[in-house]
């Protein structure tokens, strides 16, 4: 019989969101250990058994199951109504299946984003990286290059001093999103909404007709789109989902490629590698943000031994699932030759699943990829010991601190 079992650290501690493998690889080499418990959730590791999960239609995405659940979202959409405004306009409102059309006009824009986005506008973040000596604030400085080069892209005006506003809301957006029972979060994610919003509704007179985001508005708005449609996408899918989360998942490329000085060199002399979405892919297979997401089971099932209740919620945790040796050969290396083909891997999801902004996102993590390549000298190094996080988060980590020493 499969089990889940207690892991002997906290899921939010930072050393555990740092190095998982090493408080996972012995469960590995149990076949019937395929996952673990702590802070009273149940997480997937296994790569077979996170997507028999994820495909499985008796499971739906969902989290914090239990009795009081249909009262207390109740109590918020009322207590909290900008973030019960974002889910009633999103394209997929209310949890239902995404209205294929809004998605279709979503997916046409993020991929005329992903064509035209351009980073000179950002080059000096990354040329700071040559000037040596150690650098402190640098994460500040490298969350705000996407959502900056997003707005600059779309044609959305903005100030300087709007951007570090923009990253901390859609922080707290995403973090109220799946710690649903701690309530200082839902409403921080509330106060996060309300910004991202009127932070697109003060816009829209400025949207230029030629621009990206004023032909979005304009084909919203001739299929029969509200304002607050539109707005609930620019604020809670693009800014959010694809500039935002990027701007968090940066810090851990940089770490990636800094702690990984073979794979810097191989880049380095085969530049055509970088072209390879699969280069790309791997940075994000090896670490990134994201750290788990919910699953609800709809009724009892049986997943390879592993007995699931009727009502009980199953985490799947990525960074186990993909590094698990089962399916990934030397998993812990920066291998740029590994497949990525079909849905033999979870990294953007998979099938209806899939995650809408994997070309943008592909897109934007290549330019940075490529800018720190083009900078980062030989000597550089993260001072481990001294990085700071922001580990209160279920479904992704972000990293607050991360000094670094450059010669």
């Amino acid at each position: 019989m499969s089990s889940i079992v207690d892991l002997d650290i906290s899921f939010f501690s930072p050393e555990f969101t740092l190095n998982p493998n090493h408080y996972l690889s012995d469960l590995y080499h149990h076949k019937d250990i395929l996952g673990f418990h702590s802070e009273g959730m149940d997480f997937i590791f296994r790569h077979k058994q996170a997507r028999e999960i994820m495909f499985n239609q008796d499971f739906i995405r969902g989290y914090a199951s239990d009795d009081g659940q249909a009262q207390r979202e109740a109590r918020y959409a009322e207590q909290y109504p900008n973030r019960a405004k974002q889910f009633t306009h999103n394209y997929n409102a209310g949890g239902k299946a995404p209205d294929l059309k809004f998605k279709t006009l979503i997916v046409r824009f993020i991929a005329d984003a992903a064509a035209q986005a351009h980073f000179h506008i950002v080059e000096p973040v990354f040329t700071k990286l040559a000037d040596g000596g150690r650098i402190d604030n640098y994460i500040d400085d490298i969350s705000l290059v996407p959502v900056r080069v997003f707005l600059e892209t779309a044609g959305i005006p903005y100030d300087k001093e709007d951007l570090p506003s923009l990253y901390w809301a859609g922080c707290a957006f995403v973090k109220g999103f799946e710690n649903a029972l701690q309530e200082q979060a839902i409403a921080e994610a509330d106060e996060g909404i309300k910004y991202l919003w009127q932070f697109v509704e003060d816009r829209y007179a400025s949207f230029s007709k030629d621009s990206l985001i004023g032909q979005f508005v304009d084909e919203g708005k001739a299929m029969g789109l509200t304002q607050n449609n539109l707005t609930a996408a620019i604020a809670g899918i693009f800014i959010v989902s694809l500039a935002n989360t990027i701007g968090i998942s940066s810090s851990y490329l940089l770490r990636n490629l800094v702690n990984n000085p073979q794979a810097r060199s191989q880049l380095l002399a085969d530049p055509a590698l970088l072209n390879s979405d699969a280069t790309i892919i791997e940075f994000l297979r090896r670490d990134n943000h994201v750290k788990a997401l919910s699953r609800h089971a709809n009724k009892s099932c049986i997943i390879d031994g592993l007995e699931i209740a009727e009502g009980r919620n199953i985490n799947l945790f990525f960074p186990g699932i993909n590094l698990d040796p089962n399916h990934w050969k030397n998993p812990l290396e920066l291998d740029f030759t590994r497949k990525f083909e079909g849905e033999n891997n979870i990294v953007f999801g998979g099938s209806l699943f899939m995650c809408v902004g994997k070309k943008l996102g592909i897109v934007f993590i290549r330019h940075m990829l490529e800018g720190f390549l083009r900078y980062l000298p030989d000597s550089a190094e993260v001072i481990e010991d001294e990085i700071e996080m922001d580990g209160s988060w279920v479904a992704e980590r972000i990293i607050e601190h991360m000094p670094l020493q450059l010669s």
